[in-house]
């Protein structure tokens, strides 16, 4: 569904086209930590949308089954129309848009002044997300004001004073902000179906699951699973007061990786600090949110879970290998299309490999029919790797940029020749 104002568009996804409609005849939709988009596919035979402009529409992307009440649908965190293209085909006219979520506007929301607090402030953390989030916090009372919902809370979020510690640069985007505010915390942040921020606290650990995928047909069956163990990095966190505030307090916390034969990485943080416990807690906030990142597990669906979100604890069982994977989940790959109704998702940050791509190999596949969403995804990770080569090696990235921006338009080119 779309709206803009009080005018409404609803589309739905069909296997057939009906005379005189536009339909939905392909999508993908990703939900990352910091980021959610979409790519929507329409058919648009009746020209409906010819004189449309959906730029700037909120689009909310339902998911769900026709039961035996009907069709019943799971609504997903907001999204909103950033481009839209139209293309006039051998048959057929599509009109494809490109949406973008709540966190993404946050990171283009910059700050239109510098601001900084004294050693005496007392804005806590929660304090300061909901001022920067609501648009109450000077730098960013330009902005769109976004309402802030605490689910649940750690000991931290309500307590902890950044004070002079804390400061806006100009320029400096909501969305930085708040990710430094709350690696603080325990606390993590997702967009939901209502359109709030809603920030909470994670399971971890323990044996109640939000869900269960194996290969028994008693829970969700999943295709292909990847489980992967990986060095935490950094994996020993030292919290301290600055060497100026007396008195002085620390406290630490590490991962079991670093006490690995040479594999202990360290990573140094001041604070104003109140004691070395308030240090000590800290520093497992913040060892917390590296552990959380580190990729365990993946796994592909051949039907979509509905009711999945990010930072859901969840339990895979693998029969074939004899092996179970357990985790938050970092990242969630919805696909529709005429052939597929699935799900992809994983523990941590997202692979650069897709699952897929790695299944293949270890079919001996030698060829592979590759959608659009596919190509494009394995382009973004080759985009992504040597853009983070040429930025730590200080050198300019417009050259790549300008073939990464050639490449995404494939779809113009006649023919690709593979040798």
């Amino acid at each position: 569904m779309l709206t803009y104002g009080a005018t409404t568009y609803t589309y739905t996804f069909s296997k057939t086209y009906t005379a005189g409609t536009s339909i939905i005849l392909s999508g993908k939709h990703s939900e990352r930590h910091w980021s959610s988009d979409a790519q929507i596919v329409l058919d648009d035979r009746s020209l409906a949308l010819t004189a449309i402009n959906l730029e700037g529409y909120k689009a909310v992307l339902s998911y769900g089954f026709t039961t035996t009440s009907g069709d019943e649908y799971s609504a997903t965190a907001p999204l909103w129309v950033i481009g839209q293209q139209r293309d006039s085909l051998q048959g057929r006219v599509l009109c494809s848009l490109t949406l973008e979520g709540i966190l993404d506007r946050l990171g283009k929301d910059k700050a239109s002044a510098a601001y900084s607090q004294p050693s005496s402030d007392a804005n806590t953390v929660k304090t300061l997300i909901t001022a920067i989030a609501g648009a109450t916090l000077a730098p960013y009372t330009h902005c769109k004001a976004w309402t802030v919902t605490y689910d649940s809370e750690d000991s931290l979020i309500s307590t902890f004073v950044p004070a002079d510690f804390f400061r806006v640069g100009l320029n400096d985007t909501r969305l930085a902000k708040i990710q430094e505010l709350l690696a603080y915390t325990t606390c993590k942040i997702r967009p939901e179906a209502d359109g709030n921020l809603h920030v909470f606290v994670p399971t971890t650990s323990g044996v109640t699951y939000a869900y269960e995928y194996s290969l028994a047909d008693t829970y969700h069956t999943f295709l292909s699973k990847r489980f992967r163990r990986r060095v935490v990095s950094p994996n020993y966190i030292i919290v301290s007061s600055h060497p100026d505030q007396a008195p002085s307090y620390t406290g630490s916390a590490t991962d079991a990786s670093a006490s690995l034969t040479d594999m202990e990485e360290r990573e140094f943080r001041y604070i104003r600090a109140t004691s070395n416990a308030q240090c000590t807690s800290l520093a497992a906030a913040i060892l917390s949110r590296y552990q959380l990142q580190d990729e365990k597990g993946a796994g592909i669906l051949p039907i979509m879970n509905i009711g999945a979100e990010l930072y859901d604890y969840n339990l895979i069982t693998d029969a074939r290998a004899s092996d179970t994977a357990i985790g938050n989940v970092g990242w969630i790959t919805r696909k529709i299309g005429r052939s597929k109704f699935g799900m992809d998702f994983g523990f941590g940050k997202e692979s650069l490999i897709p699952l897929e791509v790695q299944a293949a190999i270890a079919a001996g596949e030698v060829t592979k029919s590759v959608t659009y969403a596919e190509l494009d995804g394995m382009f973004d990770a080759v985009y992504e790797n040597f853009r983070l080569i040429a930025l730590s090696l200080k050198i300019d990235d417009k050259n790549i940029q300008a073939l990464y921006d050639f490449i995404k338009t494939w779809d113009t080119v006649d023919k690709w020749h593979v040798i």
